[in-house]
């Protein structure tokens, strides 16, 4: 098999996008405030400055009383310290990190599709478009580019959701899904709350694609609310910084934003984003569907498989229609 036959081709355009849109941001100084603090959270730690459970931005930061950055947990600040210490604090640790982070979302973006599509061999060969259609998405890039939390956010969401979808159809389900509810809480580890919707995503496959029992849809689902109930629970009661630390950002950052600090004037504005964010691929599946004529639908997609579309259009509301409850 050539390196340039007609599949590597698709394959290596989808890479050459990607990078295209990444990577000469990452390449230069200067990013969004917000990720501009992570990463000099990040990078105190890795000096010494803070602690796990009290990072450090500046003696010039204060909030509610305190020094300590605690505007979020504190996962993605560890993980990314570590970054600056392999890179001996060098600007670049943060871009690799972002580096990090994308490729192992296309990776598990990559794994969901031959997952979803392992009975249908032409189906797989286009994991690419894929890829392709969520990279375009304008955020996706940009967050990316800008040392978002999202970016931790989105591997440890696809992480759970493929766990948790291998789950569904292995002889070894529960291990898979004890290790999709290990992700959900690595998630809300990273970025508190919006990381817990994945909880959704076995009743959600039920509903409309129903390959498991509901009574085993209901068990699972438990399993993966539970677990991370009790990883909290046992981090909660077995170490006072952390009961400090957790404390502090669901009361006084958390809540407090919430009821205090509004960031929208309507509640639906986050719907309004999203359908803007999604113009863009949009038109790119038009313009691919004019070009190859649908034939990859017409020819090769069950009829079936449109309760697919379903599921993962549910499965991604899910983790967006919650937000309409708060102004932020």
């Amino acid at each position: 098999m050539t390196l340039l036959n007609k599949n590597n081709t698709f394959h290596l355009f989808t890479l050459s996008v990607a990078l295209a849109l990444v990577l000469p941001d990452l390449v230069q100084h200067g990013m969004f405030m917000d990720g501009t603090q992570y990463a000099c959270v990040s990078k105190n730690l890795a000096d010494g400055k803070g602690s796990f459970w009290f990072p450090f931005l500046s003696s010039a930061w204060s909030q509610h009383h305190t020094n300590y950055f605690l505007e979020h947990p504190p996962l993605i600040y560890y993980i990314q310290s570590k970054f600056f210490t392999l890179c001996d604090n060098s600007f670049i640790s943060e871009r690799l990190y972002c580096l990090f982070t994308l490729s192992v979302c296309v990776f598990f973006i990559y794994k969901i599709w031959l997952l979803i599509f392992k009975d249908e061999e032409k189906i797989c060969r286009y994991w690419w478009l894929t890829v392709l259609i969520w990279i375009i998405i304008p955020s996706v890039p940009w967050s990316f580019k800008n040392n978002m939390q999202e970016n931790t956010l989105s591997a440890f969401i696809l992480s759970a959701s493929f766990f948790a979808l291998k789950g569904i159809s292995s002889s070894k389900g529960l291990i898979y899904i004890i290790l999709s509810g290990t992700c959900i809480f690595l998630a809300t580890f990273s970025k508190g709350v919006p990381g817990l919707f994945p909880v959704t995503i076995l009743i959600i496959h039920y509903l409309f694609v129903k390959k498991m029992t509901l009574k085993k849809t209901i068990l699972y689902s438990f399993i993966l609310l539970f677990i991370p109930i009790l990883i909290y629970c046992i981090i909660f009661f077995s170490s006072k910084s952390a009961q400090f630390s957790l404390h502090f950002y669901f009361t006084h950052r958390l809540m407090d934003r919430i009821n205090n600090y509004p960031q929208v004037d309507n509640r639906f504005t986050i719907l309004f984003w999203l359908l803007t964010d999604l113009l863009v691929p949009i038109f790119a599946i038009i313009v691919l569907g004019i070009i190859f004529k649908l034939k990859i639908f017409k020819k090769e997609m069950p009829a079936s498989n449109t309760k697919l579309i379903f599921f993962f259009s549910a499965y991604s509301l899910a983790g967006i229609i919650p937000l309409t409850f708060t102004h932020v």
